[in-house]
């Protein structure tokens, strides 16, 4: 976050710079609307924004927008950015968020902040639809069906990196604490395909931290369970139990199977990292009955991919097989790419460890064209690995994960 949006949530004084001279001298030239909106995103997080940022700043209709984002272009306050959006240079935001404090009573200035961050939830929501559809979540759904962009929304997204971490560091010095954590879990998918689970768990610290201040258990097991993720990414095996331990105990005390179901999937997944097979297959039983009879088709098919892994480290390849295919044909009929690529690859191995390189190559070449295809960069080396052990023939033991 820039300081001028740092310090006009903290209420300090920004102290104009010498750059400040030209652009001060464009700002005076504004007409009134077109100035108001340059002060309140001064207070905006994030150093590119889409124009219903710029709409929820000033409560304005989108024909009012546009021109005042025409007049800013113009005066060079503002620069057009990628996919739409804009982007205000670091010293136009300090300088337009000091005339924000100037201008801006404080109760309008947590009120424009709360109403960008919002436009930029939705939006954030929106782009995780389109990446994951059918993903079960807590916070708000998306506000129109998602379109199939896939991996490329989450492209919309990369670039920002930083500056959706700064999004949810100002929605919490701005007290939104629901915010916060609704931030946290719709950059789930962004985080958990493109990588980086220390700035992952880091972020979500500040979700556990903002749910349990909104006294919402729900909210917290769910923060819980991603940080738990990616704990698990990190290889930290004790810290993510403790995380999925402590939000199972939340959603069950607050009577939410479907978000307890996530948690001992999670803790399934940790006795897979354990080498505890049997104690996994229970774990990922008792979460399909969780899930059991509820409208979500994603978990179950999940579930059972998670099984095959399970039942194979067990030695029982058959069922784990019989298994794995049951997933792969109801992921066939799901909307959500990356889980059956996912799926794809377990398939390939398991065909690698019964000796049949041939049989995997298939599958192999199916789920590393749908992974690079939807931005999935994280998955992408295990099955590429994978499909280098199909150029030699003959029985195998299991390929390294």
């Amino acid at each position: 976050m820039g300081q001028g949006a740092a310090s006009a949530g903290a209420g300090r004084a920004v102290t104009p710079a010498a750059g400040f001279a030209g652009v001060d001298s464009a700002y005076r030239a504004l007409g009134p609307p077109a100035a108001r909106l340059y002060r309140l995103l001064g207070l905006y997080a994030q150093p590119r924004f889409e124009p219903a940022v710029a709409a929820a700043a000033v409560e304005a209709g989108p024909a009012v927008v546009t021109r005042c984002l025409a007049e800013l272009t113009r005066a060079a306050l503002l620069a057009p950015a990628d996919a739409g959006r804009y982007r205000m240079p670091p010293v136009v935001r300090d300088h337009a968020a000091a005339e924000a404090l100037r201008h801006e009573p404080p109760a309008a200035r947590r009120a424009a902040v709360r109403r960008m961050l919002e436009a930029h939830l939705r939006h954030v929501i929106r782009l995780d639809a389109s990446a994951a559809p059918g993903r079960w979540r807590l916070g708000p759904p998306a506000e129109a069906p998602a379109d199939r962009r896939g991996g490329r929304a989450l492209y919309d997204l990369l670039g920002d990196r930083g500056g959706q971490e700064a999004a949810v560091r100002a929605a919490e010095e701005y007290g939104c604490d629901t915010l916060v954590w609704q931030l946290c879990e719709a950059l789930w998918t962004f985080h958990d395909r493109l990588g980086q689970p220390r700035e992952w768990v880091a972020l979500h610290h500040r979700g556990v931290r903002a749910a349990a201040r909104c006294a919402d258990p729900r909210a917290e097991a769910r923060m819980r369970v991603q940080t738990g993720t990616g704990s698990l990414a990190l290889g930290r095996l004790a810290q993510a139990e403790d995380e999925f331990r402590g939000a199972a105990r939340l959603d069950r005390g607050a009577h939410h199977p479907r978000g307890e179901a996530a948690a001992v999937e999670g803790l399934g997944l940790v006795r897979l990292g354990q080498g505890r097979p049997q104690d996994a297959l229970a774990l990922f039983d008792a979460a399909a009955e969780l899930v059991h009879g509820t409208a979500d088709r994603l978990a179950p098919a999940v579930l059972d991919r998670h099984r095959s892994r399970a039942l194979a480290a067990l030695g029982r390849s058959r069922e784990a097989g019989r298994t794995l295919d049951r997933a792969v044909a109801a992921l066939r009929a799901l909307p959500d790419r990356c889980e059956l690529a996912q799926a794809l690859v377990d398939l390939g191995e398991l065909r690698l460890a019964a000796g049949s390189p041939e049989q995997a190559r298939a599958p192999l070449d199916e789920a590393l064209a749908i992974l690079q295809d939807e931005g999935a960069r994280t998955r992408v080396p295990r099955a590429a690995r994978l499909r280098q052990h199909c150029a030699a023939p003959g029985p195998r033991g299991p390929a390294p994960r």
